[in-house]
Parts: structure tokens; C-alpha cells; sequence
């Protein structure tokens, strides 16, 4: 059975994390060697949290991790990386132009396409995003043979990490900062026009998914009435970036002479302005796809937010055929869903209803009452209750969450499964009727003697 790690919390689409899939996965291991194919995304109505398998994630480490004794790979992996994520950018960004002629066939065909090479986009931006932490161990390892403590090594590290020039979040604020030093001496019609080509350079900074909303310039508009004192803080990022680079240098020039260590601690500082470039690619990217969905999800009656929740094939599917998708089916992905990727399979649960007769199994000697259609309440599942499993209509459990056993047999069964409801065997009954309903339990004419007002 898969043992699920967590590997981040975010907002997320069905979209979003088939791209993600297909970074780490396929096109990971075609760069790179290695990869992670199965993949659990599971969104709860506010946030996502995307999963690797256990055993493949740390597969993955350990092969990343050799690559650090050739030096080669020291010295270039970044600027290659970084090279080869602004080609595929520039190339998804030629396809994603004069398609609104298109018919929903040709459509399709560019869709599955972009697809692909969304895709593709990712496994640079995924080495962005892991790589760090594993040249923070190569060289905590290193220091700590050099005799440094626990302690040193993580203080050098926290000095060595930060970034030695501005990001665009940093930039985006020294811009913010210039027109608020300019904005006394110029016309109202000349703070707009600033306004509108600072909001043209810098709305796609929210973008971490194509759905998500860009800045206008109202939220420009509002950041710009609360700086107080533009000078004193331009001049305070600017110290701050020239006392980093101080101290970075003279901390490369104390361990200059152990060349290996040298090479990653240079490694490190291009990765750490690497990562924070990638996300800003990412964000353009998004900002442009998101016209790319918009256009889409109009083709067969859908918005944006709703585009996102489809799968691949469920998109090229309904432009081919030209049907509209199931609405009560968008609607439970909106409250919820759960999409499992285990190599190239790929299944998405959505919340459902599920009506039922409760069977409360303390232990396994209560299994033999469980009979077909029920639905199972107990604290948490084990191996010994898997054939009962496969009778029953949904599972409820006291204990548990995502990745908890319950959670993922009921997964590979394709039954219904709410984990974590506290006391559910006390307030519960045997053969009391419930309704399960997008993840919440209903008791039709509610009579418990275990539970009081």
C-alpha cells in the first residue's frame, strides 16, 4: 500500500496538478533521470494539498543527491535550467496565439498539444523548487565534516540562502516606490499612465494557477496611498542587498579554499535567485494561459473556474463532441475532489450521495454483521477489514485524515469515505439510516439516546 508524504499546500485545478504530474513525472525523468509518478491532490473547497508516494519521493532524493559528485552538474545545472524553462515559456507562448478563428476539433488537437508542453514547462520549475533544500544538506553535510556544529552550519546556511539581488517581488516594490517619490511633481493623467504600465508589468504576480485573479490597478492604486516614507525604504532595500552580498562574499572567501564546497555555495546562490525567477515565469505563463482556458471554457459553456476542474481528456472530449459537461458533477469538484495518479492512470472522485444502513465495528469480531449496501462507522480501518470493505457503500471513521489507511482503500474501492468525525461510533447507531452528501453526514429524523442538546 502507498504511503502518501505531503509536499506542499496551495490553491490548485485539476489542471494545475496534471501539469505538476507531468513535471515530475514523465518529463523529470526524461531530463533528469528520475521522477515521481504517483501523485494524490486532494482539494477541500479552500485549499489543496498535493502528495508524493512515499518510497518514490525519497528513490527521488537519493538520485538527485548523486548528481552532486559530478561537478559539471555543480556548475551548470542552474544556468541550463534556467535557459531551457525560458525556451519552453517562449514556445507555449507563440501556440497560445491567434486561436480564437480556430473550429473545436482544431481547438482540441492545439489543447492536447499545449497540454504536453505545459508539461514540459515543468520539470525545470520543479527542480527550481527542490533543488535548494538539497544543496542546503550537501553543504550542512560538509560543514559539519569541516567541524562546524549543528548550530554554525545552520546559521551559515541561513546567511548563505537569502537572495543577493532583488526578486520580482522586491523589484515590483522599488518600482511601486519611484512612482511614489515622482507622484507630487506630475499630473493626475501621468500618475495613471504610470499606474497602468506598472499594473502591465506586474499583474501576473498572483497567478500560481490560471484561475487565480492578476492585480489591476486598484490594488496598485490602494499600495500606493500607503507608503509613507518612498526614499527611506528604497534606500533600506538597497542597504540591505549590498550587506548580504558583504557578508555572502566574505563567507565564501573563509571556506574559499575547500573548492568543493566553494562550487555548491555558488550553486546555491544561483539556485535561490533561480527558484524565485521560475515562480515569476510560471506567473507570466499562467497570466497568458488563462485567456488560452477562458477561450476554451466558452467553447463548451463553461468559465474559468470551472474549465480548470476538468480533466485532459474531459476537455478534448467535450470539444470534439461539443456537449456541455455534467453541472452537478462540476459542482461537487467545487466543494471538492480528489485526483490520484498512479503512473500513467489517472482517477478523479469528486464529493457525492450516498444513502445507507450505519453498521458500528468497534473491533473485528463486529465485521460478520456488516452486509452489503451498509455503511461501515468505526474508528479506523486495518488490513484484516478489507474484504468487508469491498460490500459496503461508504465508510465513516473517527480517525485519520487524507493518507490515512481508510482514505486510501476507500480510494482503490471507489467508495465514498469521510475520515476524522469525532465520537461518530457513539452518536451513531447500527441500523440507523444516514445520508452522506458531499462530505457531510445527514441523520433523517435524528434520535440518539448518546447524544444530548
Amino acid at each position: 500500500m502507498i504511503q502518501w508524504e505531503l509536499c506542499n499546500t496551495r490553491r490548485l485545478g485539476v489542471q494545475g496538478a496534471l501539469a505538476w504530474n507531468k513535471g515530475i513525472g514523465k518529463y523529470f525523468k526524461e531530463r533528469y533521470g528520475t521522477g515521481i509518478f504517483n501523485t494524490l491532490t486532494y482539494f477541500d473547497g479552500k485549499r489543496t494539498d498535493y502528495f508524493f508516494d512515499q518510497e518514490q519521493h525519497h528513490q527521488f532524493n537519493e538520485i538527485i543527491d548523486a548528481n552532486f559528485s559530478n561537478r559539471e552538474f555543480v556548475l551548470s545545472m542552474i544556468s541550463e535550467a534556467k535557459e531551457t524553462l525560458e525556451e519552453k515559456y517562449e514556445h507555449l507562448l507563440l501556440m497560445v496565439q491567434n486561436y480564437t478563428t480556430f473550429s473545436s476539433p482544431h481547438l482540441a488537437k492545439l489543447f492536447e498539444e499545449i497540454s504536453h508542453r505545459h508539461g514540459d514547462f515543468y520539470p525545470r520549475k520543479w527542480m527550481a523548487y527542490r533543488i535548494c533544500h538539497r544543496i542546503d544538506l550537501q553543504i550542512e553535510k560538509r560543514l559539519i565534516n569541516l567541524g562546524k556544529s549543528k548550530e554554525e552550519s545552520a546559521e551559515l546556511l541561513r546567511i548563505l540562502s537569502v537572495p543577493l539581488k532583488p526578486n520580482y517581488v522586491v523589484t515590483e516594490r522599488q518600482d511601486l516606490l519611484k512612482i511614489a517619490l515622482k507622484k507630487e511633481n506630475i499630473s493626475e493623467e501621468e500618475l495613471k499612465q504610470e499606474l497602468d504600465i506598472h499594473t502591465q508589468n506586474y499583474c501576473h504576480m498572483p497567478l500560481f494557477d490560471v484561475d487565480h485573479d492578476p492585480y489591476t490597478i486598484e490594488h496598485f492604486t490602494d499600495e500606493l496611498k500607503l507608503v509613507k516614507n518612498p526614499q527611506e525604504e528604497l534606500q533600506k532595500i538597497e542597504e540591505g542587498f549590498r550587506v548580504r552580498k558583504q557578508e555572502f562574499e566574505r563567507r565564501v572567501l573563509e571556506l574559499g579554499q575547500y573548492n568543493e564546497l566553494k562550487d555548491l555555495l555558488i550553486m546555491l546562490k544561483r539556485a535561490v535567485f533561480f527558484r524565485d525567477y521560475a515562480d515569476t515565469i510560471r506567473q507570466k505563463l499562467n497570466y497568458r494561459l488563462r485567456e488560452f482556458y477562458s477561450f476554451i471554457g466558452l467553447k463548451i459553456g463553461l468559465h474559468l473556474g470551472e474549465i480548470v476542474l476538468l480533466t485532459d481528456e474531459e476537455i478534448f472530449s467535450h470539444l470534439n463532441s461539443g456537449k456541455t459537461f455534467d453541472s452537478h458533477e462540476l459542482s461537487r469538484r467545487k466543494d471538492a475532489f480528489l485526483l490520484q495518479q498512479l503512473g500513467e492512470n489517472v482517477l478523479i472522485i469528486s464529493s457525492g450521495n450516498v444513502e445507507g444502513r450505519v453498521k458500528i465495528v468497534y473491533t473485528n469480531r463486529d465485521l460478520d454483521k456488516i452486509q452489503p449496501d451498509d455503511i461501515m462507522v468505526t474508528t479506523m480501518t486495518r488490513q484484516d477489514f478489507v474484504p468487508y470493505l469491498r460490500k459496503i457503500k461508504a465508510l465513516v471513521t473517527e480517525e485519520g485524515g487524507i493518507a490515512c489507511h481508510a482514505a486510501i482503500i476507500a480510494r482503490e474501492l471507489g467508495i465514498p469515505c469521510i475520515v476524522g468525525v469525532e465520537n461518530a461510533t457513539r452518536i451513531l447507531e447500527d441500523n440507523q439510516i444516514i445520508v452522506i452528501r458531499d462530505g457531510q453526514i445527514s441523520i433523517p429524523n435524528f434520535k440518539n439516546k448518546n447524544c444530548h442538546s
